[in-house]
C-alpha cells in the first residue's frame, strides 16, 4: 500500500529540465530535475518516489548516454553529507 507520500507536490524550477534516466536497480527509471549538464548526461535531483531501493525524492545522482534516440542511464548517487552536530 502506498503512503501519502506518494501524492505530496513536487516543486520543480520552471527554467530547469526534466529528463527521464532509465537504469536505477529494479529497473526503475525516474524523473530527474537537471542541476548541470543537460537532458543526456549530468547531474540533477530526483523528482519522484523511488519504489525498490533507498534512493528518496530529493536525493542527487548523476546520469549519462543519453542520445536522441535513447535515455540517459542512472551512474550513482551523489554521497548524503554526515550531520554534524
Amino acid at each position: 500500500m502506498k503512503t501519502e507520500r506518494y501524492f505530496a507536490k513536487i516543486d520543480i524550477d520552471p527554467k530547469n529540465e526534466l529528463a527521464k534516466v532509465v537504469g536505477f536497480p529494479g529497473h526503475e527509471s525516474m524523473w530527474v530535475e537537471v542541476l548541470e549538464g543537460d537532458g543526456n548526461s549530468g547531474s540533477g535531483i530526483l523528482r519522484n518516489y523511488p519504489e525498490m531501493w533507498d534512493l528518496e525524492c530529493g536525493d542527487v545522482i548523476r546520469f549519462d548516454g543519453g542520445t536522441d534516440e535513447l535515455k540517459p542511464q542512472y551512474k550513482w548517487a551523489y554521497p548524503i553529507p554526515a550531520k554534524t552536530s
